[in-house]
């Protein structure tokens, strides 16, 4: 949206930088959560014989990278934005329109 046909600037490549680091850390997510128990039947079944590990501790990570991966993309097009040929007044409704992305 950001970068004109042709150009790849910082916008471009710290945007496809995040989004191949919120796919790679979601699918290894994923694969912590679904092999956190082995036998993964022990999961339902807690007499079966195993050995599990702390999901929660994975869930908070995820949700803390989750967090911080949001607010970089809060503040990502905040220079674009502030870069535009408008008035202040307007510049800030956009970023108060982005912002709401939050809610």
């Amino acid at each position: 949206m950001f970068v004109s046909r042709g150009t790849r600037n910082w916008f471009f490549w710290v945007s496809w930088v995040l989004i191949s680091i919120q796919v790679a850390f979601a699918i290894a997510a994923v694969i912590a959560l679904n092999l956190a128990c082995i036998p993964t039947k022990k999961k339902w079944e807690f007499w079966v014989p195993g050995k599990c590990i702390n999901a929660h501790t994975i869930e908070t990570v995820s949700a803390t990278f989750q967090l911080v991966s949001d607010c970089i993309v809060l503040i990502l097009p905040q220079k674009a934005i502030w870069d535009l040929q408008m008035n202040w007044k307007k510049k800030l409704g956009v970023s108060v329109i982005f912002s709401l992305g939050v809610l």
